[in-house]
């Protein structure tokens, strides 16, 4: 059995307005949603990151937000109805 990872990038976000504790509210009341109604729990790790261009010839103080989820070898959904719970997910986000 093999654990899937799935992994969501946000940029353009305000890092003065949205933090890590905001995303993962706003993740976790959506997460609750679909669970309720499909029986999918779609867990997810909140990490922010600073992002860096090379084409770019200066630093330019962009934050990027990543949501990791992980489909457990053990849930007993299919890859597809794990993937189509995840991206109602993502896209409320």
């Amino acid at each position: 059995m093999e654990t899937k990872s799935y992994t969501i990038s946000f940029f353009g976000l305000d890092p003065q307005y949205y933090t890590n504790a905001i995303i993962g509210d706003v993740w976790n009341t959506e997460a609750i949603r679909v669970n309720q109604e499909t029986g999918i729990s779609i867990t997810g790790e909140v990490h922010d990151r600073y992002f860096v261009n090379p084409e770019i010839e200066e630093l330019n103080g962009s934050t990027i937000f990543l949501i990791e989820s992980k489909k457990a070898p053990d849930q007993e959904v299919t890859d597809q109805d794990y993937w189509n719970a995840y991206r109602e997910v993502a896209e409320k986000i």
